[in-house]
């Protein structure tokens, strides 16, 4: 599998774990939905718990997917991509937004690769529901 093949695959499997998620988007994608101190903060901490959980899920994915292979940059890349598809910050500038989910995924995934072990303690469902879809596309797929 190429890394642009792989990094689909890996989009369409972390969509699909999310997809009976409920939009966050809805809730920030205008600047109205910005316009206090709580809002922001509670938008900010929306997005941090978001970008926390598919980084959790695209870890799984890379580790369990046969035939995805990413490396550690390109894994952060195609994470900050999916979530940049998502989140959608009314007043800040497409690119400005990829550049921020970057740097963060990128911090986020650090701290996921050395809490690795309690991760998988606190985030079992999440990481238990990742894999019955991977082994259900899997098994769909043969």
């Amino acid at each position: 599998m190429t890394t642009t093949e792989s990094i689909d695959k890996l989009k369409l499997l972390i969509g699909d774990v999310i997809k009976d998620v409920p939009i966050i988007i809805e809730s920030m994608n205008e600047i109205k939905e910005w316009d206090s101190l709580g809002e922001i903060l509670n938008n900010i901490r929306t997005i941090t718990d978001f970008v926390e959980e598919i980084g959790i899920i695209g870890k799984v994915v890379r580790e369990d997917v046969i035939g995805i292979e990413l490396t550690d940059s390109e894994l952060n890349s195609a994470i900050a991509s999916f979530i940049n598809e998502k989140v959608n910050i009314p007043w800040l500038p497409e690119a400005i937004e990829q550049k921020i989910f970057e740097i963060g995924i990128g911090m986020v995934m650090t701290q996921i690769d050395k809490m690795w072990d309690t991760i998988q303690i606190k985030f079992k469902t999440t990481i238990d529901k990742t894999k019955s879809i991977i082994v259900s596309e899997d098994s769909s797929s043969e």
